[in-house]
């Protein structure tokens, strides 16, 4: 069976090829079936974490979308647990977009009554995630979403593991013990790939907390657009809409695709 193509659509400007390169590795070894693609945008932030980086990085994004369709992807990943400019995505291209937000929320949800959101502490990366959660319509099942983690902790070169590892579990047994999860969603795509999430089930096994799930989004979101692809599936057209075909776009470098049945001045058929 030919392995599974998905473009990782990343919302900031942090490139280099040696840092491309461990994240796509990274990647294909949680999952081997898939064949990984990697894209940045040249304007915005350095990493993102309010909804003002995401308004930046949006057309890039859409770009690298088009283009990732227009080579025959069979999926598309946003690069970010904030599931930075997801909705947009949906409605550009016609093949599936998954953010690793929902994707885990939406199993943590299957799995668990309550589950928690360990997030970084910038931002309004929390708030990013809400608005995920608010979507899918899982905000009941949402026991809280953690400012958990301090941004610099995550991008210092090299991380301190220990120091991170140890934050998260401090935080997953409030979680449990104060908001009363039964799961914790790690929301940081470099975890799985770092094996902090490995380190942070291991510590809490040994503290007493070994019936707490701990889910990493990175594994749930490859698997999540494998099953999508297979299935034949994709995003719906009657929720995520094309724009009307007589809407008129100026200064961009591609065509939007239009929904041919639908006329701004004749929305009957809209």
């Amino acid at each position: 069976m030919a392995k599974t193509r998905i473009m990782v659509v990343r919302p900031n400007t942090t490139c280099s090829d040696a840092y491309n390169k461990m994240q796509k590795e990274g990647f294909e070894r949680l999952c081997p079936d898939v064949e990984i693609g990697m894209s940045w945008c040249t304007r915005g932030g350095s990493w993102d974490d309010t909804e003002y980086d995401e308004a930046l990085a949006g057309y890039d994004m859409l770009t690298n979308g088009l283009k990732a369709q227009q080579q025959n992807y069979d999926g598309i990943i946003i690069g970010s647990c904030c599931d930075a400019n997801l909705d947009p995505l949906k409605q550009f291209v016609n093949i599936p977009v998954v953010g690793p937000g929902e994707a885990s929320m939406l199993v943590a949800a299957f799995l668990v009554d309550k589950f928690s959101v360990l997030t970084i502490s910038t931002g309004t990366f929390d708030s990013m995630m809400w608005r995920s959660a608010e979507r899918l319509g899982i905000v009941s099942k949402v026991a809280s979403i953690r400012r958990s983690i301090p941004g610099k902790l995550v991008m210092t070169i090299p991380p301190d593991m220990p120091k991170i590892t140890r934050v998260l579990v401090d935080e997953a047994k409030r979680a449990c013990d104060d908001d009363g999860a039964h799961a914790v969603i790690l929301a940081s795509l470099a975890f799985e790939r770092m094996g902090i999430q490995t380190a942070v089930k291991e510590t809490l096994a040994k503290e007493g907390y070994g019936d707490l799930l701990v889910l990493g989004p990175a594994q749930i979101t490859l698997n999540f657009i494998r099953f999508l692809s297979e299935c034949g599936l994709t995003q719906g057209r009657m929720s995520f809409r094309h724009p009307p075909s007589d809407k008129v776009y100026s200064g961009v470098d591609w065509e939007f695709p239009h929904d041919a049945n639908c006329k701004a001045n004749d929305p009957t058929n809209c």
